[in-house]
């Protein structure tokens, strides 16, 4: 005989149900653009405070940390990892900077390759050097090719 109750499992679906229609209509559980890991136009990869904060036209161009790559507006090809690597580049294309404070000075540079943290801080214009170890390459400031490991001294062309 039917009594008109309910089965045990209905309020379990009822909950179900509103959780779900909640979601859905969510303002924080709808998806933000870009995404938060990555996604830009260009092939550009932003994930951290202001990361690619200025693009415009670059592409190609990864940037990981606080201000990393802050003022890339039009440089193709940039690799910056680590809280304001590669901050005030503009222009320059083809860098590399994996560590805090890496290329952070660079503006229009090329083909720099800086690991360790404040490798090549005050580079501005040099271009194709390679600095590896923390403060390596920190007297270069518009020379270029050089190779500078764990020294943070006066650096000399090769």
């Amino acid at each position: 005989m039917n009594t008109g109750r309910l089965g045990p499992n209905i309020g379990a679906l009822v909950i179900t149900a509103m959780t779900s229609a909640w979601l859905l209509f969510s303002a924080t559980a709808r998806a933000v653009t870009p995404a938060p890991d990555g996604g830009y136009s260009g092939n550009n990869t932003a994930e951290g405070t202001d990361a690619l904060f200025s693009l415009t036209t670059g592409k190609d161009n990864t940037a990981v940390g606080l201000n990393a790559l802050y003022n890339n507006t039009g440089a193709i090809g940039n690799t910056a990892v680590g809280y304001r690597s590669l901050t005030n580049n503009a222009t320059g294309s083809g860098n590399t900077a994996c560590g805090g404070d890496t290329l952070v000075a660079n503006s229009s540079g090329s083909s720099n390759t800086a690991l360790g943290r404040s490798s090549l801080a005050f580079n501005l214009s040099g271009s194709e050097n390679i600095a590896i170890g923390h403060n390596a390459g920190s007297q270069i400031t518009a020379t270029s090719y050089n190779i500078d490991i764990a020294n943070s001294g006066d650096v000399h062309d090769v």
